[in-house]
């Protein structure tokens, strides 16, 4: 039998016993993670907030199915339970968002992903040279999570200009050190006729790449948005339905490992950005009320909302191609560093 079939008959072993048990108790050993069992300190926290633990009943023969040790490994639930626990802590989650937030957890595998080499950079790394304007928040190095709540805004891509316009709330994370980094987050713009927003990433010296059309999303919905280095060398990346955690808009994998980055050195850099891939900013396109709020960082030793004692001071606020460029965005109100409304004209 190999490795990753004893792993996944333990788990059906361990997932059986403790549906049997017709309770939310967890058997107290110390489970391997790499697909879906739980360390003593991840199933003491579920059993702290009541968590119905038979949802992982479900997922471990979704594993079954798959066998992808690869995808496994990204999916490890200990990983994001562990992570969940501070943020939890930091938002002060119920106990009933905690449990939606496990069901989508095990409902919605992560997907592994990859991109083919083209030689863009990411927005954060090739500024002033690159497409975009916006408004930033990034962070000291040294942390391993970023989470915060976004609002989405009224775009207007202006389309029948003839270089169209996009709009991107997203993070980057990077490795100071050997100054890579990859976006992801959330895109507003055209892919096969259709207008509207989907989960991206472009990892540095690779290509955009989109996921499908949220259906539903437009502007004033709030969504929120969780990107973890994991200790498996993997960035997972994830957006949820702020009022319904279980509904899971976008969940995506990357490996970041042989980057140099890692929980010890990650920064995470937070974007409200409009971009033309002409570097026309004169279209008519617009972004209004771009929102991010309760954004928090995370590292070994604690969280805090992102302030001026642990960001960049170059890099935060409003940031354009140049002088006359950033004067197109408008800083509707914000909560230095950890909070803002942006709006975008071009």
């Amino acid at each position: 039998m190999n490795k990753l079939m004893k792993k996944v008959t333990t788990l059906l072993a361990t997932v059986s016993m403790v549906a049997s048990m017709g309770t939310t108790v967890f058997a107290a050993e110390s489970y391997e993670a790499n697909v879906g069992l739980l360390s003593n300190e991840a199933a003491a926290f579920l059993l702290e907030h009541g968590v119905n633990t038979s949802v992982f009943a479900a997922s471990a023969m979704n594993i079954m199915d798959t066998l992808d040790e690869e995808t496994s490994i990204a999916n490890s639930y200990d990983e994001s339970i562990l992570a969940l626990i501070d943020a939890a802590e930091a938002n002060n989650f119920t106990d009933e968002q905690i449990q939606k937030y496990v069901e989508g957890l095990v409902s919605t595998p992560t997907t592994v992903v990859e991109s083919e080499n083209n030689g863009i950079a990411t927005y954060a790394i090739n500024r002033p040279l690159d497409d975009g304007i916006g408004y930033e928040v990034k962070s000291q190095p040294g942390y391993y999570q970023s989470t915060a709540y976004a609002t989405l805004p009224t775009v207007n891509r202006a389309s029948s200009s003839s270089s169209p316009s996009s709009g991107y709330m997203f993070f980057t994370v990077s490795s100071e050190a050997q100054n890579w980094g990859i976006d992801v987050g959330l895109w507003y713009a055209s892919g096969s006729g259709i207008e509207a927003w989907r989960g991206c990433y472009t990892p540095q010296n690779q290509e955009l790449e989109t996921g499908e059309v949220i259906s539903g999303l437009s502007a004033g919905d709030r969504v929120y948005m969780n990107a973890v280095v994991e200790t498996n060398g993997y960035l997972r990346f994830r957006v949820l339905d702020a009022d319904n955690f279980s509904n899971v808009y976008y969940d995506i994998s990357y490996y970041v490992g042989d980057h140099d980055v890692y929980r010890t050195n990650a920064c995470f850099n937070r974007q409200i950005s409009l971009c033309n891939n002409d570097a026309n900013f004169n279209t008519g396109a617009y972004m209004r009320n771009a929102q991010f709020s309760d954004a928090y960082i995370y590292s070994s030793s604690g969280y805090s909302r992102t302030l001026a004692s642990n960001t960049q001071s170059n890099r935060r606020g409003v940031f354009g191609t140049n002088d006359t460029t950033a004067q197109q965005v408008t800083v509707n109100s914000y909560s230095p560093w950890y909070a803002e409304n942006i709006s975008i004209d071009f």
